[in-house]
């Protein structure tokens, strides 16, 4: 994993494995205070996730069996990566407003005075 800081904008890069299920991937997660974030991913399968707390957007998810457009509803980003080496995002995410899943990412960075 790759963890980069400029101006108050965190960036966490790392490759996907076959155990996240997008193995010859690459996600790229970037986040700016406790209100705006996005999951980008590259690689044998490409989206790119908005996520805005309580707001809803519309975005793109490739998968190997085709592209489509995918609503993110972000319920909170909860950025303490500065103070204890924490970030949590929970979304849920739909297609044509038929739910899909509740998902929630939590990154806690090991000896992260030492980044």
């Amino acid at each position: 994993m790759c963890l980069r800081e400029r101006n108050n904008v965190y960036t966490f890069k790392y490759d996907d494995t076959q155990a996240t299920g997008f193995e010859g991937s690459t996600t790229t997660i970037t986040v700016k205070g406790n209100d705006t974030a996005s999951i980008i991913r590259e690689g044998t399968a490409n989206s790119a996730l908005s996520l805005e707390t309580n707001k809803k957007h519309f975005c793109h998810y490739g998968t190997p069996y085709g592209d489509f457009q995918i609503g993110v509803m972000t319920h909170f980003i909860k950025n303490n990566i500065e103070k204890a080496g924490e970030l949590a995002l929970k979304y849920t995410l739909d297609i044509n407003s038929s739910y899909i899943s509740d998902n929630e990412i939590i990154l806690k960075i090991q000896d992260f005075n030492n980044i």
